[in-house]
């Protein structure tokens, strides 16, 4: 079964529209400070990874370091 719009603005709370929700997908917005860790937790991804960041869904202890080396 896929998701909808929907069913993923219902994750939050309070919930999120769902016009939000496709921002995020189509790239025009990114989620921030908390909704960002629920969609983590939710997709079981790293945070780089639902960025576009990097195409492991989950980063070893050498693509952590060198991702924080690269943020600044």
């Amino acid at each position: 079964r896929y998701l909808t719009l929907s069913d993923i603005s219902e994750l939050f709370d309070p919930p999120v529209s769902k016009s939000t929700v496709s921002n995020w997908e189509n790239g025009h917005m990114y989620p921030k400070g908390q909704r960002l860790i629920v969609l983590c937790d939710f997709y079981n991804v790293s945070i780089d990874y639902l960025y576009g960041r990097t195409d492991s869904r989950k980063m070893n202890k050498e693509e952590r370091i060198q991702s924080c080396t690269n943020a600044n």
